[in-house]
């Protein structure tokens, strides 16, 4: 086989192989993401374990490569062993979780470092494969950059694909366990051609006779590479701090950003490795190049302004000019943004890899000098994620972070041009670069989330992998508070808010048969419906969990939850939900759901029917699960399957509307018996009274005219679907949603609204009186969705004119 013939077969291998290790790496985090919460620590888990695995596969094996006399033979091995460990512990994180649990609650933390050390298992196979195929390679001196670049470039350009196609393609396709499965095959058939159609004895032998492999000693260029990786690797973590707030959370937006992440590394690898020959200074050039990554980033930052924004929404309009496609507008948004701020830094950061191996090997045992760089970058990376994942950024914040970032650059790139005895002749331009990033205020971005959104900040605070904000928005009477974690906007307390927090908490405990002594809400938010509870006074027992601490701090921000985060009488809890109950072995009489929207990155974990069968689990025998339904975040087909999961878990159920938006889907094991005498009773309550007035509910019928449906009914809705699971979570994959979602699934539901039995036919009256006004009131909303205002003003017109004391109505008042 020639030599260009073996460059372009190494290349694709290595191309293919990128594929795998993006989508293993990407399945892992989401299969951690259950087993031990979602939250930073399952993420750095991944990461750190993964970068270890890499670090040391690239040290050890190698030097072991470039002793061999069989590299391909290594590679096959490699591939295979990397097939069978991955698949192996993909299974075993989607099996185990029950048992991980238990291994927790017996050595605490320090259960971290069995998923820590598995994940690095295949990562270590995993790294061998691109030096075992660049010692067989045996480029010449001449050749050596420029075959590193494209072989290393072709290495990412498959990543990229890897990240794209795990959220598009494989897990929607194969599901989670199936695509775990189906990438391990993909392995075993990269070794089992090599292994078939390439292994050739002869050439084994005749390199025996012709190498005299001899080790290079240490060289500064490993240490330097080694703070490359901690700066990369910061850098990555905090572009995801960034960027987040110019998209949104859908799991589409997150693999955008990491496509162009490896896209900048893979050009950078690529255009370097073709001209790198042509480089008279090679210590300038990395000197140059680490310097430039860092101070892009910075530039992009304190160039960024509303311009930027209107670029972005523009890109993706023209995208939908000519597709014609919702899904391909947001995709032109998620690109240009994370082109923005991320594809040169990247470019330049990808360019410095043949760079510094041409430095430390000057053609020399590549196999060995490459996995030494690449050890010693991937050690840096684990060293930034940790230092600044959990300290400088919650600490520090972005922009200090960078600014930190851009020093330690500078004197990486000191080092370099000490090397040539330049160092006084860029120290002036350095010396400017500080000054210009010096004056990039602190808050930069809150100020422009304030630009964009308008209003005051009322709290701000950078934690461990995230962002949250309070920001007051309105005026006059129509003041209120909003949510924003990540820049994204995911609560409030605006009247509508209040009104279905407040039903999602006490529907279920006024229809509750028999006594409701003990509640647990997944989802703090604004804190209103737990603060609810607090309002029943048959309960003795009230908690909530909440993933994010600074989402708890920022609770006494917000009006309507009755100050919870003062109150003796309910605990709350820091810790991932899904994770709280599979710890515990308590039960409930309600446990009540409402984590962010169903389409949210990881939130599936909390909609789906392994979960629903944990939740029923950790009921009492009369218990209740309460499901937040908001019908516009997600697709009617996606609405369907997430009624599905429910329905196949618990045999009885009943649906309530709580807003125009929102919807309450009840689950139980026992039969949902509405005792009128009971409801009157807790209806009287003296808090219960005044807390559902305030949110238009005033009397009986008004409370009872919330009621859309029993499991018949939810059984016609969902008869199509599959439901969702932790193994096909098509809430996180859901399809794009337009603004009609609402004309859609709203009327179809409200068409299909049943009567509750057995009533006094003079309460019968009354409920379809109210039921009336209120589909009045739906109605209206959905005529203001499609552009008709004044049908909109019409219909809320004639409302009035039956229900003028209506809070809930009067908020609406197109007066």
């Amino acid at each position: 086989m020639t030599k260009n013939k073996q460059l372009l077969v190494f290349t694709l291998l290595l191309f293919i192989s990128g594929i795998t290790a993006l989508i293993f790496q990407t399945l892992w985090v989401k299969q951690l993401g259950i087993v031990i919460g979602v939250d930073i620590y399952s993420t750095s888990i991944v990461i750190s374990g993964f970068f270890t695995g890499l670090g040391a596969g690239n040290y050890y094996l190698g030097k072991y490569i470039q002793r061999s006399d069989n590299p391909l033979r290594v590679y096959c091995n490699l591939e295979i062993l990397t097939a069978i460990s991955s698949a192996i512990i993909s299974l075993l994180l989607f099996y185990t979780e029950s048992t991980y649990v238990q291994i927790e609650a017996i050595i605490g933390k320090f259960a971290y470092l069995l998923p820590w050390v598995l994940i690095a298992i295949p990562a270590f196979f995993m790294s061998g494969t691109f030096l075992a195929l660049i010692k067989y390679y045996n480029p010449s001196k001449e050749t050596s950059g420029k075959s590193i670049g494209y072989l290393y470039g072709a290495n990412t350009a498959g990543a990229i694909l890897g990240a794209l196609s795990t959220p598009f393609i494989i897990i929607p396709f194969f599901g989670v366990v199936g695509a775990g499965l189906f990438t391990a095959s993909i392995n075993l058939c990269l070794g089992g051609y090599v292994y078939f159609f390439m292994i050739n004895k002869e050439e084994k032998v005749e390199r025996q006779k012709h190498e005299q492999p001899t080790s290079i000693g240490f060289h500064i260029g490993y240490i330097l590479y080694g703070f490359i990786g901690f700066v990369g690797i910061s850098q990555e973590i905090l572009w995801g701090q960034i960027i987040v707030q110019f998209q949104n959370t859908r799991t589409y937006a997150f693999a955008t950003m990491l496509a162009i992440y490896l896209l900048g590394l893979a050009v950078g690898n690529f255009v370097m490795g073709k001209y790198i020959h042509r480089i008279k200074n090679l210590w300038k050039s990395f000197g140059l190049l680490t310097f430039g990554s860092i101070f892009c980033t910075l530039l992009s930052i304190a160039v960024l302004g509303n311009w930027t924004l209107e670029y972005q929404v523009e890109f993706g309009n023209t995208l939908f000019g000519i597709f014609s496609s919702k899904g391909a507008m947001m995709m032109g948004r998620f690109l240009f943004i994370s082109s923005f701020f991320i594809l040169v830094p990247t470019t330049l950061m990808g360019a410095i890899f043949p760079v510094i191996t041409q430095l430390v090997s000057n053609g020399n045992q590549l196999s060995e000098v490459s996995g030494k760089l690449l050890a010693w970058n991937t050690f840096g990376g684990v060293l930034g994620s940790a230092i600044t994942g959990f300290i400088l950024f919650p600490t520090l914040g972005v922009i200090y972070t960078l600014f930190l970032l851009l020093i330690l650059s500078i004197g990486v790139a000191f080092v370099a041009f000490y090397q040539t005895k330049s160092t006084k002749k860029y120290a002036p331009s350095f010396a400017l670069g500080l000054l210009f990033i010096a004056f990039i205020p602190n808050t930069k971005f809150i100020d422009l989330l304030l630009e964009k959104e308008t209003g005051e900040i009322i709290y701000f605070k950078e934690g461990i992998g995230n962002t949250v904000a309070v920001i007051e928005q309105g005026q006059g009477d129509r003041i209120f508070r909003r949510l924003y974690i990540q820049g994204v906007s995911n609560t409030g307390d605006v009247f509508p808010s209040l009104r279905y927090m407040r039903l999602q908490s006490f529907i279920p405990l006024i229809t509750f048969n028999g006594t409701p002594k003990s509640a647990l809400v997944v989802g703090l938010g604004t804190g209103i419906t737990a603060g609810s509870l607090l309002k029943f006074p048959e309960l003795e027992e009230r908690a909530v969990v909440e993933l994010l601490p600074e989402v708890v701090e920022a609770t006494n921000k917000f009006v309507g939850n009755y100050q919870l985060a003062q109150s003796k009488n309910i605990n709350i809890y820091v810790d991932d939900g899904r994770h709280k109950l599979m710890k515990e072995v308590r039960t409930y009489d309600l446990i009540t759901l409402e984590p962010p929207p169903p389409t949210a990155v990881g939130v599936n974990n909390l909609y789906s029917k392994d979960f629903y069968e944990l939740c029923k689990s950790r009921l009492t025998e009369n218990g209740m699960m309460a499901q937040w339904w908001p019908i516009t975040t997600q697709t009617v087909g996606a609405s369907e399957s997430l009624v599905k999961a429910i329905l196949e878990v618990f045999p009885y159920a009943n649906l309530w509307t709580t807003e125009m938006h929102e919807m309450l889907i009840i689950g139980s094991m026992q039969p949902l018996t509405l005792d009128l005498e009971l409801i009157r009773k807790r209806l009287a309550y003296p808090d219960v009274k005044k807390a559902l007035n305030e949110v238009g509910i005033h009397n009986e019928a008004q409370f009872l005219s919330t009621y859309v449906m029993d499991r018949g009914g939810l059984n016609v809705f969902s008869r199509n679907a599959e439901p969702v699971t932790d193994n096909h979570p098509i809430l996180e994959y859901d399809g794009w949603v337009k603004k009609s979602v609402l004309t859609e699934i709203l009327p179809q539901l409200l068409d299909a609204q049943e009567d509750i039995p057995n009533l006094p036919s003079d309460l019968k009256k009354e409920i379809d009186y109210e039921r009336e006004n209120l589909h009045r009131f739906y109605y209206a909303g959905m005529a203001s969705y499609v552009g008709r205002r004044d049908v909109w003003s019409m219909l809320l017109t004639d409302l009035y004119k039956f229900d003028d004391k209506n809070a809930y109505y009067n908020w609406y008042d197109p007066k």
